[in-house]
């Protein structure tokens, strides 16, 4: 499964019973996001006014051919740079495996890349949206 969103707003960011919970804003209405059974995320430069560019949702035999975008996602959930892999070689194997568990469709990975404020990326096992109208 390969989900995208643009130019919306993040509204909340919550901890919720072991999973995570997003707020957007979606064409007029607000989207909550869960992700399910998180397993690891990262949430870089908050602020007041998040701007969403685009959310990716990465599961499953679709993502074949973003290859390069979930490894670097993944590298960056972790923290591991160039450097890192090179000084302890057994992160590469740990990542690949992550890598597969994310095409096999057993993980989802979530990142919300932003235009101005908040960059998330999330791993989890489940992935679903529920809408509500603003009024």
């Amino acid at each position: 499964m390969l989900t995208r969103f643009h130019d919306e707003n993040i509204i909340s960011i919550e901890l919720v019973d072991g999973g995570l919970s997003l707020a957007l804003t979606l064409n007029g209405a607000v989207a909550n996001v869960y992700i399910t059974c998180l397993k690891k995320l990262r949430v870089d430069r908050f602020q007041e006014g998040n701007i969403v560019n685009s959310v990716f949702v990465y599961s499953g035999e679709e993502c074949l051919g973003h290859e390069e975008s979930i490894r670097t996602a993944l590298r960056y959930l972790y923290d591991i740079d160039a450097q890192s892999i090179k000084n302890k070689p057994s992160l590469t194997p740990f990542l690949e495996q992550q890598f597969k568990k994310i095409i096999n469709g057993e993980l989802i990975l979530v990142e919300v890349e932003p235009s101005y404020g908040c960059y998330i990326v999330a791993l989890g096992e489940k992935f679903r949206i529920n809408r509500a109208r603003l009024d």
